[in-house]
């Protein structure tokens, strides 16, 4: 990528946003703690007040498999903010730190409680309803991923891994062309 180019796309309007959860077991009961914040960055500025949303303050006494549902719901007000943060900023590029889709392990099972169903139903139809603005704006979305939950199958995951640098590879590609920006195909 030649340096116009490369200075032209450092300076495009993207939305970023970052997710966290740390609850507390008090072991008979849970503490969630999880919060999300969504900025808008053009160049090296930040141009707006973040956006920023904790989830609700709760004591959790006989949640099912409370640390998955603590991390869902951090994921879920992700999810939101970002959308948020998209209709409000109108960005050329969202950023997440963190996945677009939702690890299988978060599926309810039989023992699932109404609650964790309930959220669980909610967080999809955040993820959902994030791609969806971004596909109706045009706009690209990437999810980072730092630590996979995937301990076996490492054949699997070298797979993936290299599926995706192929992909990056023709991102990249990608951004010589004259826009100097990812548009979905």
């Amino acid at each position: 990528m030649n340096k116009l180019n490369a200075k032209k796309f450092a300076r495009i309007r993207a939305v970023t946003s970052d997710a966290g959860n740390n609850g507390v077991d008090l072991r008979s009961t849970f503490a969630p703690l999880y919060a999300s914040v969504a900025i808008v960055a053009e160049g090296w500025e930040i141009i707006d007040e973040p956006i920023c949303r904790a989830g609700e303050p709760e004591i959790w006494s006989d949640e099912f498999r409370a640390k998955e549902n603590e991390a869902m719901l951090a994921s879920k007000i992700q999810f939101d903010i970002t959308t948020e943060a998209v209709v409000k900023w109108k960005p050329k590029l969202v950023v997440m730190d963190g996945t677009l889709l939702l690890h299988f392990g978060l599926l309810p099972s039989k023992g699932s409680s109404e609650g964790y169903i309930k959220n669980f139903e909610s967080t999809i139809k955040s993820a959902i309803g994030l791609l969806y603005v971004c596909y109706e704006h045009d706009i690209p979305i990437v999810g980072f991923i730092k630590r996979t939950r995937m301990r076996a199958r490492t054949f699997t995951v070298k797979l993936v891994f290299l599926n995706r640098l192929i992909k990056l590879k023709r991102a990249l590609a990608l951004l010589e062309n004259k826009s100097g920006f990812l548009r979905p195909e």
